[in-house]
């Protein structure tokens, strides 16, 4: 493909060095002006002071692609000219001709002579740099699909597959290393075992798991804690519950885990996290984690003391392909099998298992079953789809709550002393962002305690337009030498600084394809570039798979790796090659956009540029949620010995109506009390475009 690419990289040594492609053509040329110029669409060098002769690319050391470093000397920028564009050619007569963006560099002054010692031209400094693009290792992944049904069946089975799933393992490692099943102390590989023989096993195993599950689900009796083990005072009432576990069911947590959910997560919170399998699997372990760390346990979940939920919650993606296996051909098969081994080497699993590992801090107390923290009365708006509790940023904070009980004859007296630990959280990581603990007197029951403040220099320090967990523990000691006691809440806030993205409205007129590759260069991705000569002939099928990702704090865009993985090659080692080289792949890629390219784009379409601030505002993980895409082609590419097949991509955007909110009322303890809608205009990807090219 005829291509014409210049862009900007460094100056050493009084010369100025571009990163130039010319693509399949073999000439090009450099054209250096004062101004700039639009012809029949075209944007074109005017008042040219340089012209270079007409150039030859080596392409015996550019036999793969027409890219090459381009060195300037420095003295041709100066005296106003600024301006310089390249331009490319199939042949030495400027047939096949393309053109590169125009450049406006700002360059000192230096001495032609060195490159072109018969011209004596005086030309200029220019203001503005060119825009940068950047390269990046693909790490994206595909955020996963909650399916409600599917995970509460799963979560449910937990106790079996954990039971049952222990010999299986064993096997993908390495065989049964206890001597106990048949044939004692067999190998690694698993003798007496085939591939076929395991992966029926495997599905046997969860057939039995899911139809123990479906046959058993009202009738298995639950163990929690019975009245008389529930409180130190006696007392035989039912122990006060903010929520029962039936109400919790639709989470897809097992009544033990629904149980621990609703006393220790706020409503709100859970609301906000039923869509996010990983993260309530996280906030639940992390309050069984702090629960178990009483001295003695009167607060008795049953199963639910072993936290297997984040451990399904990074399973689950793997467990559709496990219930795949069975009656499948041996393709399939082997493909399910690989799924298993990549389950066993997943990182995400791995930093889950160490979040469970983790010693809980703060005080060792053992759970009052009586009485709860109430965060309930907190002040909520509904932003993007949910009730959420939301801060002013950079200002000092107070997060009141209630010590509240059930109970219909709560004691008069105060707890005479008592201490509140609170933590802000991120709600993926579990890494703590702000800590303290607050001593208090005389808290009473069913009153408002307003403990917890955040200094307006710590509250600036917190991350905005995103969720925190605030965990909130408070323990007091027992009329009992030694007896300590206490409860926990979990509550998500969000730090907001005057604006936040809350939706993505309606399409604003026709879409727009960047399918001019000098007008939009920065959008274009040459993904894979390549071909064959040993054989006569070449055929490679690709199932490409393509990112776009909003990248919310860089300012310049990166374009992703290009990851190629051979499924299929008619050519083996130790053999002659064949005459048609068949070849099957997958291919992923990818680009991580900016929020400022994507504004730059709006005045040109007839929509103003955002303001810094309300860009700021669209900093947002709803955003990203709605601009990320993904697409999906089979691609197919042939050629003839020598041949080199392009594969570019660029995207096709579409102006969405965009609606922040602003803050328009907060109280004295920093709580948003009152909002203003505002709509913005911004693009969104809506489609992805493929396109092949092969030169002869």
């Amino acid at each position: 493909m005829a291509l014409a690419y210049l862009n900007y990289q460094r100056s050493a040594n009084d010369r100025h060095y571009f990163v130039a492609d010319i693509g399949t053509n073999a000439f090009f040329q450099i054209k250096i002006g004062k101004q700039k110029r639009r012809y029949q669409g075209l944007e074109l060098v005017d008042e040219e002071v340089f012209t270079s002769p007409i150039l030859a690319l080596n392409k015996a050391r550019h036999r793969l692609n027409g890219r090459f470093t381009l060195p300037l000397p420095i003295a041709l920028f100066q005296d106003r000219a600024s301006f310089v564009q390249l331009l490319s050619y199939r042949t030495p007569d400027k047939v096949g001709p393309a053109l590169s963006a125009v450049l406006q560099v700002r360059l000192p002054a230096a001495d032609l002579s060195e490159l072109f010692p018969n011209l004596a031209l005086s030309i200029p400094q220019a203001a503005v740099e060119p825009y940068r693009v950047r390269n990046k290792a693909f790490t994206y992944q595909e955020p996963d699909i909650s399916e409600s049904l599917f995970w509460n069946q799963l979560l449910n089975a937990l106790p079996g597959i954990v039971e049952q799933a222990i010999p299986v393992v064993r096997q993908l490692v390495g065989g049964d290393r206890s001597g106990s099943s048949g044939g004692g102390g067999s190998s690694s590989g698993g003798s007496g075992s085939s591939t076929h023989d395991l992966i029926n096993a495997i599905a046997q195993l969860v057939q039995t798991i899911t139809s123990n599950n479906t046959n058993g689900a009202t009738s298995s009796p639950e163990t929690g804690a019975t009245d008389d083990s529930a409180s130190s005072s006696g007392d035989t009432t039912t122990p006060a519950t903010p929520a029962t576990a039936e109400s919790a069911s639709y989470y897809g947590l097992t009544p033990s885990l629904a149980q621990v959910a609703c006393r220790t997560i706020s409503p709100d919170t859970l609301d906000i996290i039923q869509d996010r399998p990983q993260q309530l699997g996280k906030v639940v372990n992390d309050s069984l984690l702090r629960l178990g760390s009483q001295p003695r346990a009167s607060y008795q979940y049953a199963e639910a003391k072993v936290a297997w939920a984040p451990i399904i919650a990074a399973v689950a993606p793997y467990v559709k392909d496990i219930l795949a296996l069975g009656n499948q051909n041996e393709a399939d098969q082997r493909r399910h099998l690989e799924r298993l081994v990549e389950l066993l080497n997943d990182p995400s699993l791995t930093a889950l298992m160490a979040t469970m590992s983790h010693v809980p801090s703060g005080r060792a107390f053992t759970p009052d079953d009586r009485i709860y923290i109430d965060t309930n009365h907190l002040p909520k708006i509904e932003l993007q789809q949910k009730e959420r509790v939301v801060y002013r940023h950079g200002q000092a904070l107070t997060i009141p709550f209630k010590l509240a009980t059930d109970h219909p004859d709560p004691p008069a007296r105060p707890i005479p002393k008592a201490i509140v630990e609170a933590k802000i959280q991120d709600p993926d990581s579990m890494s703590i962002l702000w800590e303290k603990e607050f001593r208090l007197k005389d808290v009473f029951l069913n009153s408002m305690v307003n403990a917890i403040m955040v200094l307006p220099e710590e509250s600036a320090n917190l991350p905005v337009n995103t969720d925190l967990k605030v965990e909130i523990t408070i323990v007091w000691h027992g009329k009992q030498p030694g007896n300590v006691y206490g409860t926990i809440k979990n509550q998500f806030i969000t730090l907001v600084k005057a604006a936040i993205f809350d939706r993505i409205g309606d399409s604003v007129g026709d879409s727009i394809p960047l399918n001019d590759i000098v007008q939009h260069r920065r959008f274009w991705h040459k993904v894979w570039q390549g071909g064959y000569t040993e054989s006569r002939r070449w055929n490679i099928d690709f199932d490409a798979k393509y990112y776009y990702a909003l990248d919310l704090v860089e300012v310049e865009p990166a374009r992703l790796e290009t990851r190629v993985k051979i499924i299929e090659d008619n050519a083996h080692a130790g053999q002659a090659m064949p005459d048609r080289r068949r070849v099957r792949a997958k291919l992923k890629s990818g680009m991580e956009l900016t929020l400022d390219m994507l504004n730059q784009l709006l005045p040109a379409h007839g929509h103003p540029a955002l303001s810094a601030d309300e860009l700021e505002a669209l900093k947002s993980a709803g955003l990203q949620t709605y601009l990320n895409q993904t697409a999906r082609a089979h691609l197919e590419f042939r050629g003839r010995s020598g041949d080199t097949g392009t594969l570019w991509v660029y995207p096709e955007l579409t102006i969405h109506q965009i609606q922040i909110l602003r803050i328009s009322q907060t109280n004295e303890q920093g709580q948003v009390l009152g909002v203003d809608k505002q709509t913005l205009h911004f693009p969104r990807p809506s489609s992805i475009h493929f396109i092949g090219t092969q030169s002869e």
